[in-house]
């Protein structure tokens, strides 16, 4: 399957670090689980030994050589976490012991998919789940790839009162097969001498099920807007 990746996050598991990927393909949304990842950063192989004289009362590491080397031509090895609560701890500690640690700051889900060489476009090959209304994939190989996706993109935009307190509207603005969708699901009486794009609710309640039920239907991949994160999604 060839996609696009639209959200991606971790979380430390017991079998280790599980990897989630959201991708928006051709036949819809996918979600893409990989288990049973480690996080890792570099340390010059002349601290190698203090490095790990320092982790002896940790478990969920391992310590391997490389061929690799730091901007001084220096020999590094890598320090592999099962968890990136064990990555942090460690990357504190040696930081603590003026051990120098290269690349701890970047995440994992940002180290799988720069390892592939994936920007944003992907091929996964793998077995695919259906878990309605999205498909699944677990563990499958991913690489990246040239493809250009077709997005469904809304913009959203509330209005309050100056409170914020009182939710008065929500206006949507969307493209669905060459045609334009403007709308504005508003709290207050039906007025039949008002705008065709004007939808009213005489609550709202009933204004948040009728835009949710909306929002679900369209299923878009991208949500845009002024200030649509800190603002409008959280008050929502």
């Amino acid at each position: 399957l060839l996609g696009f990746i639209l959200t991606r996050h971790w979380q430390d598991r017991r079998s280790g670090m599980e990897l989630v990927l959201w991708l928006s393909t051709e036949h819809g949304p996918l979600k893409v689980l990989i288990d049973k990842q480690e996080s890792v950063f570099f340390v010059a192989q002349v601290d190698v030994s203090k490095a790990q004289e320092l982790l002896v009362s940790e478990s969920a590491w391992r310590c391997r050589d490389l061929e690799l080397r730091d901007f001084s031509g220096n020999s590094v090895s890598g320090f592999y976490f099962s968890s990136q609560r064990a990555f942090y701890r460690a990357r504190d500690l040696f930081t603590a012991h003026q051990i120098t640690v290269y690349e701890a700051d970047i995440g994992p889900s940002n180290r799988f998919l720069m390892e592939r060489f994936a920007r944003g476009s992907v091929r996964v090959r793998g077995l695919v789940k259906e878990a309605a209304p999205y498909q699944r994939m677990e563990n499958p190989a991913l690489t990246g790839v040239e493809y250009a996706p077709q997005l469904k993109v809304i913009s959203v935009d509330i209005e309050t009162a100056i409170d914020r307190v009182e939710l008065f509207s929500i206006g949507i603005y969307a493209e669905q097969n060459g045609e334009i969708i403007e709308r504005v699901l508003m709290v207050g009486l039906n007025d039949d001498r008002a705008a065709e794009y004007l939808h009213f609710y005489p609550d709202e309640k009933s204004l948040l099920v009728a835009f949710l039920s909306w929002l679900n239907d369209y299923d878009p991949d991208v949500i845009i807007g002024w200030n649509v994160i800190n603002f409008d999604m959280r008050y929502l």
